[in-house]
């Protein structure tokens, strides 16, 4: 009716290696997901990209050709659609 000293270490290591096991696991199974979705991330990437070159573009045109701004317009579309 002893203590088991060999028991209980068997134990907390079968934990131990199960939690391990687990970290493990996720952090590959988060790196695949990332891995497949690579192409995904690029693409908005690459479009947030796009949009801010445009931006610049329209402005400097705006700026050139004293066009109003974008935004102005945008803003009195808004309100005189209500």
């Amino acid at each position: 009716m002893g203590f088991d000293f060999m028991q209980s270490d068997l134990g907390t290591f079968a934990r131990r290696v199960c939690v391990a096991v687990g970290i493990f696991a996720l952090a590959a199974l988060l790196l695949v997901l990332l891995w497949y979705a690579s192409e995904v991330l690029l693409l908005v990437f690459a479009a947030v990209l796009l949009a801010v070159f445009l931006r610049g573009l329209g402005e400097m045109l705006a700026r050139l050709r004293r066009f109003p701004r974008a935004g102005h317009w945008a803003w009195w579309w808004r309100r005189s659609c209500w």
